[in-house]
């Protein structure tokens, strides 16, 4: 079940990894202990660190490989947070493409995750993934 999950969504943070999981089972909280068991059966996945957690990558991708933004399908959000640098930047050379810069930038990015409201660590993660994307080729 986990790796069909970091297969669906990877790259996937640790604790939505441990929340779809706790959900598959039809459990309402994800405490601690789930959230331990889950991750230490998540090991023969390829991991990256960020500051909002550990995100788990599907074999035959990984931080070494381009990743495209992956735009949400249904009426589901993810949060800034729930996404890998690698795919911010990826949403961040999109928008820097037509034309778009700073506060523009930052805004642009927002709406296309459909955030209602920038908070600030959301705005330093979008201000990172531009300062990335803008030393890319």
């Amino acid at each position: 079940m986990i790796a069909h999950v970091v297969e669906i969504e990877g790259p996937v943070l640790d604790a939505v990894l441990a929340r779809r999981i706790a959900r598959a089972h039809g459990w309402q909280r994800t405490g601690s202990r789930i959230q331990d068991r889950v991750l230490a059966l998540a090991t023969s996945f390829v991991t990256t660190k960020e500051e909002v957690g550990a995100f788990y990558w599907a074999p035959g991708r990984g931080p070494d490989v381009v990743v495209a933004f992956r735009r949400s399908a249904d009426e589901s959000v993810r949060t800034v947070d729930e996404i890998c640098m690698p795919e911010l930047v990826a949403l961040a050379r999109e928008v820097l493409t037509t034309g778009r810069t700073g506060e523009a930038a930052i805004v642009a990015m927002a709406r296309d995750l459909g955030l209602q409201r920038l908070r600030a660590a959301s705005r330093g993660r979008f201000e990172a993934a531009i300062a990335k994307a803008g030393t890319l080729d």
